[in-house]
């Protein structure tokens, strides 16, 4: 199967906004970047796509992003996560992709292991395999067979509403229920969480440190004395 996949980025200024009361600018962007990358590196690394693109509003993200890293860039003119995926379906359909993956560039578990096995889930054309968040209600991947065979529903109640969409349209679907898909890092509760609980989070936060060298390795005890932590 000929499979293109997209990652959409925000722009630096409002990336990971919701971690502005814990995190100086700095060091929000630091980490959106050093996030991504680790999601693109997985994308890339796992062999499930033959063609990869960023998509983002300002190509200055895209440009820290993709450093070193051989992948396509495709502009957003309009607003909004559903209009850029408009652009990236005709982008996929340009290239006679047989599916389009959209994965999101916040999911700091994810593996090359993770992805293909998304991938190697999805029913015969037409179909869709989704995967959601920790409660159930966002969509933090979606892979599509034929690309442009369902709108995208991303926003509130993703899940569902890609769920009814699939139906409604007569796609087999599918869900892919990994861990490495369900953690996402949106706000503080999130960061709490990989700073306590997951082995690599050292590894992000080195990372991130390279990109900027003010970033504490220690980002727990930081939490803590903000009392973000108990």
């Amino acid at each position: 199967m000929s499979l293109a996949a997209i990652m959409p980025l925000r722009d630096l200024a409002s990336g990971k906004s919701r971690l502005r009361p814990i995190l100086p600018d700095a060091w929000r962007q630091a980490l959106l970047i050093a996030l991504a990358r680790r999601v693109l590196d997985a994308l890339v690394e796992s062999g499930v796509a033959t063609r990869v693109a960023l998509i983002a509003p300002d190509p200055a993200i895209m440009a820290r992003v993709s450093e070193n890293r051989t992948v396509e860039t495709l502009h957003q003119c309009d607003q909004g996560l559903n209009a850029a995926l408009d652009v990236a379906t005709q982008w996929a359909q340009s290239h006679a992709a047989e599916a389009l993956l959209v994965l999101p560039a916040d999911l700091p578990r994810i593996t090359p292991a993770a992805i293909r096995m998304l991938v190697a889930g999805i029913p015969p054309a037409p179909a869709v395999c989704l995967a959601s968040d920790q409660i159930g209600d966002g969509t933090n991947a979606l892979l599509v067979a034929p690309p442009g065979s369902m709108p995208w529903c991303f926003g509130a109640a993703s899940f569902a509403r890609h769920s009814t969409e699939a139906r409604q349209r007569g796609l087999a679907l599918a869900t892919c229920d990994l861990p490495e898909f369900a953690c996402d890092l949106d706000t503080p509760a999130d960061l709490r969480d990989l700073a306590l609980h997951w082995s690599g989070a050292v590894d992000l936060w080195r990372a991130t440190q390279a990109i900027d060298p003010t970033f504490p390795l220690d980002l727990a005890a930081m939490l803590v004395a903000q009392e973000v932590l108990p």
